[in-house]
């Protein structure tokens, strides 16, 4: 089998003694090829030393592939940052890898190491005594490398790995049952943005509960209904975060049972707590639910004809689910 260098295309180290990891691979017919023990056991007894270290920065690349008619090898030196540095590749015709791969192990070791490759290793012990050929076989001269040019800078190998967003805008919508903040239990809509940074949220949402009336024994009654703006800034052990919860808005209500109803609004305040809970359902929609507890700060008296109809109780409460859309 003839075998000569197609290309040099790798700088030399800048000093003696490199020391690299070594990755070896087969293809196609070069899988019959010996395996990598052989190799690094070829390069080792031409340098000799063994360069091939785990925790080496430097990698050498050693790749064997076949067809039916040649074989191909092909050693590449990739730097800590995976830029390749250069390579070098061989052709061979036939299928027997045995001066292929000592080709090989050549070329990386005048790569790790050019002065200790160009000493003459002496030839290896045999384990069997060799059948005499009938012809004598003229020896085949290594390639000499041609003088390495200066490093090429290339695209790393190595695929860059996708960093995930740790801030994010969602916008949540979804229903709410409400006690305690008008006469009676009550259905609720709300709407709001969430800003998320890693394991810290802040939220915005509107609430408008619906209207309840309450109805004294006289038959006079007080429709109320309240609208709210919340703002809730919460902590996350994922999937459950843990939130405080302040409310401001306005109650509204109006008089019945007597011949002129008035209507009238006060201010709303109340502070308490907030845990909720998110189910992801896809990359930007997920489904969460969250249970309210708080201290109502402002209790407002409906008073009709002179009587008190309804004041709000000290402590309200809200049970709502909602769905989420990431914005961004």
């Amino acid at each position: 089998m003839s075998m000569f260098l197609l290309a040099i295309l790798v700088a030399s180290p800048a000093s003696a003694g490199l020391s690299a990891r070594l990755v070896y691979l087969r293809s196609g017919t070069a899988e019959n090829c010996p395996e990598q023990a052989a190799l690094k056991k070829a390069v080792a007894r031409r340098l000799g030393y063994d360069p091939f270290l785990l925790s080496a920065p430097h990698m050498i690349v050693a790749e064997v592939s076949g067809s039916a008619s040649e074989l191909r090898a092909r050693a590449r030196l990739l730097d800590e940052s995976g830029i390749v540095l250069g390579s070098r590749e061989l052709l061979g015709k036939g299928s027997d890898c045995a001066e292929l791969i000592a080709s090989l192990a050549l070329a990386i070791s005048l790569t790790l190491d050019p002065m200790a490759a160009a000493t003459d290793p002496g030839p290896e012990p045999s384990v069997a005594p060799e059948v005499a050929r009938p012809e004598p076989v003229e020896p085949v001269a290594e390639p000499v490398p041609k003088p390495m040019p200066p490093p090429q800078r290339a695209a790393p190998v190595i695929t860059p790995v996708e960093t995930k967003k740790t801030t994010s805008l969602s916008l949540q919508a979804g229903m709410v049952g409400s006690y305690g903040w008008v006469p009676a239990l009550s259905p609720a809509v709300e709407l709001g943005l969430v800003l998320r940074h890693q394991s810290w949220s802040l939220s915005l949402d509107v609430v408008g509960v619906a209207p309840q009336t309450r109805t004294s024994p006289e038959g006079l009654s007080a429709r109320v209904w309240v609208a709210y703006a919340a703002l809730s800034p919460c902590l996350w052990v994922s999937p459950v975060g843990v939130c405080a919860l302040g409310t401001l808005g306005r109650y509204a209500g109006k008089g019945g049972g007597v011949d002129m109803s008035r209507s009238g609004s006060d201010l709303h305040a109340a502070a308490g707590m907030r845990v909720q809970a998110m189910l992801p359902l896809s990359d930007r929609w997920s489904l969460g639910m969250h249970a309210d507890g708080v201290r109502v700060l402002t209790r407002s008296q409906f008073i009709v004809a002179g009587q008190e109809i309804y004041r709000p109780a000290p402590w309200a409460a809200n049970l709502g689910i909602f769905a989420s859309l990431q914005l961004f």
